[in-house]
């Protein structure tokens, strides 16, 4: 056999054994969706072989337990954390978990919650994972930081959802001995009603926010409640007496004499 074609065959498991590598290296910083050659098998479609199937979950605090709902304002964020939980072990090796989020419907974006440990998918405010695998607590389970910005058009009462894939691998350094389990969390995009506390018009289903308070548009004062007089197309809250005032309907007594004060009695006939 010419020297050639010898070293061609001792490299040859050299160069398989640095592919495998390479590949688990790649996957320890996370994987797109995209990757996935399966959709419904996920992680799974490469990692295998484990004997514990991860329980994983979506929750509203580093310690909580795992929610399928959760709320938000569309002018605010919400935070979550997900869990994975149950150990995938072998000699030697420190088992440690990795997982992929994504918003498979509905606006806004996904960011990491100052988890260093959250990276998102290069291009993408909808996708995120792992920047490395985090070991298991002695408990065998492992969070990430996470939040979801909801879109400040988002529809009221609009339901947005993600889905999260968690992994439990041994820590062997290959594709082996891992397995991983997925679950979705429904977040429902909420606006306030009128009369609720509001910092920016996003907040209130109106989209109106005056005075800090929502309120319905308007075009005359027949359009609001008794508490509250039409003021540039908004319900606003009538004056408390002391306040400065225009007409009488601004104010909460029915009076007003550039300020907003009580109806004079008239005196009774004697």
């Amino acid at each position: 056999m010419r020297q050639r074609e010898i070293w061609l065959l001792l490299l040859a498991p050299i160069s398989v054994t640095m592919l495998a590598s390479a590949t688990t290296s790649a996957y320890s910083v996370g994987t797109s969706t995209s990757d996935f050659t399966t959709a419904s098998s996920g992680c799974n479609n490469c990692h295998t072989g484990g004997n514990t199937t991860p329980t994983v979950g979506f929750a509203t605090s580093s310690a909580g337990g795992v929610v399928s709902t959760a709320s938000v304002n569309r002018a605010s964020f919400i935070n979550l954390w997900f869990a994975v939980t149950g150990a995938n072990t072998s000699a030697g090796n420190t088992p440690k978990a990795g997982f992929n989020v994504a918003k498979s419907d509905g606006g806004g974006s996904l960011s990491s919650n100052g988890d260093s440990l959250v990276r998102t998918i290069a291009g993408s405010g909808t996708e995120l994972t792992q920047s490395s695998s985090r070991a298991l607590s002695g408990g065998g389970s492992a969070r990430f930081a996470i939040r979801y910005t909801p879109s400040v058009a988002a529809t009221c009462n609009s339901t947005v959802t993600l889905r999260g894939w968690g992994i439990s691998v041994d820590g062997g350094g290959n594709l082996g001995g891992d397995k991983s389990n997925s679950t979705t969390i429904a977040i429902t995009v909420a606006c306030d009603v009128d009369g609720a506390t509001c910092q920016v018009n996003t907040m209130c289903a109106s989209g109106n926010c005056v005075g800090g308070v929502c309120s319905t548009p308007c075009s005359t004062d027949a359009q609001c409640t008794l508490s509250s007089y039409c003021s540039a197309n908004a319900c606003t809250p009538k004056h408390k007496d002391g306040v400065a005032c225009n007409t009488a309907s601004q104010c909460h007594l029915g009076s007003c004499d550039r300020v907003c004060r009580p109806r004079q009695q008239t005196p009774k006939p004697r």
